[in-house]
């Protein structure tokens, strides 16, 4: 179906909604794992996006090749992508991006083994959902508990003390959090099973 949409908008020549079908295919391609074929597809999405001036497709472009390239193992590049996902939504003003990118940046941190920084995060990412009255839908509960589950057991105590510390930091305090985990040179190969 997707497939089809982008031969059509191909056929039309519509490129900002070729960026917005490869941007969807790229969707697919990391939910499917398959994150050297998402990346593929959110560099070209970006590529198009930047030529038509979709700003705000190429902040999401930053946000999703974050995923795809922390799929792949580039953790460092990943935080970089974050980073410049991050710029843009605050430029946005969007807190509810920021809140998603909060939860993605989680197994970042804990492959670069920031794990009270995870925790931390874990908590900011609640107080923002809660903040726009968002809850956690059961797939990124699963998700998130993936991630992080395997943390826990690291962290003992020192977890509830972290989630209420990321619960209580303000927007600059959590836009230091994440551009210290986003820059932080202590980087390590993640793997899927983590």
């Amino acid at each position: 179906m997707n497939e089809r949409a982008l031969a059509i908008r191909e056929e039309v020549g519509d490129r900002r909604a070729i960026c917005v079908s490869h941007n969807n295919l790229g969707m697919i391609a990391l939910l499917q794992q398959d994150f050297a074929a998402a990346e593929m597809r959110f560099r070209e999405s970006m590529r198009l996006a930047t030529e038509v001036g979709d700003r705000w497709i190429v902040a999401v472009g930053h946000h999703n090749l974050g995923n795809a390239t922390l799929g792949l193992g580039q953790a460092d590049l990943a935080g970089d992508e974050y980073l410049q996902a991050l710029q843009a939504y605050e430029d946005y003003g969007d807190l509810w991006s920021i809140a998603l990118l909060v939860e993605d940046v989680v197994p970042l941190a804990i492959a670069k083994d920031q794990l009270v920084q995870a925790a931390e995060l874990v908590g900011a990412a609640d107080a923002l959902r809660n903040r726009l009255d968002a809850p956690r839908p059961p797939t990124a509960v699963a998700v998130l508990d993936a991630a992080f589950g395997a943390v826990r057991s690291h962290l003992g105590d020192d977890e509830q003390a972290a989630l209420a510390r990321g619960r209580k930091l303000d927007s600059n305090e959590l836009g230091t959090l994440l551009r210290e985990v986003g820059r932080s040179s202590n980087s390590v190969t993640p793997t899927i099973d983590d």
